[in-house]
């Protein structure tokens, strides 16, 4: 509480802005894809949904992770076993979130393709985003970084980047 902004603001910079330019990543796909977009608009709506619940399943898992590494729950021995755990239960939640975004787009868009491509592309997501929710923090803390600091932002850039290369390369062999 007694450090300046301006110091707190140069201790996050350099990561924030490497994130930045990771997030370019993201454009460079939906670029690579113009034709699909173009081709189903409609797409181009769950693109937000997507990312958004990917980043927040994994921000969950890597909480639930540096919660148990402080409290000594967790230790660094315990990677495999909190990996097995963070992934069945990624699968169970992206089950359940990828039929409710796919139900959505069969009442909002009438199109079957489309929802099987969105509920396939959410449980993929959602799969990727608790792995590495559960395995950034330990990996993180074994680097002498700070977990807390780095898993969040680091979690939401990588998991926008494979929800929109996910889904969009189901959305090719779906519609073609």
């Amino acid at each position: 509480m007694d450090s300046h902004p301006g110091k707190i603001a140069r201790q996050r910079i350099f990561w924030l802005m490497v994130l930045v330019l990771v997030g370019f990543i993201s454009a460079m796909i939906m670029e690579q894809y113009a034709f699909q977009l173009q081709a189903v608009v409609a797409l181009v709506f769950f693109i937000p949904l997507l990312s958004g619940s990917g980043g927040n399943a994994g921000t969950q898992s890597s909480t639930v992770v540096i919660r148990g590494l402080s409290t000594g729950e967790i230790e660094m021995r315990d990677l495999l076993k909190v990996l097995r755990k963070e992934m069945a239960t990624g699968i169970f939640l992206g089950v359940g979130m990828g039929i409710l975004a796919a139900i959505r787009a069969v009442i909002l868009n009438k199109d079957y393709l489309l929802a099987v491509t969105v509920g396939i592309a959410m449980i993929v997501t959602v799969l990727v985003a608790t792995t590495l929710g559960a395995v950034l923090p330990i990996m993180f803390k074994k680097l002498k970084l700070d977990p807390a600091l780095m898993s969040g932002p680091v979690i939401t850039s990588i998991v926008d980047i494979v929800s929109i290369f996910v889904y969009l390369q189901i959305a090719v062999y779906m519609f073609r």
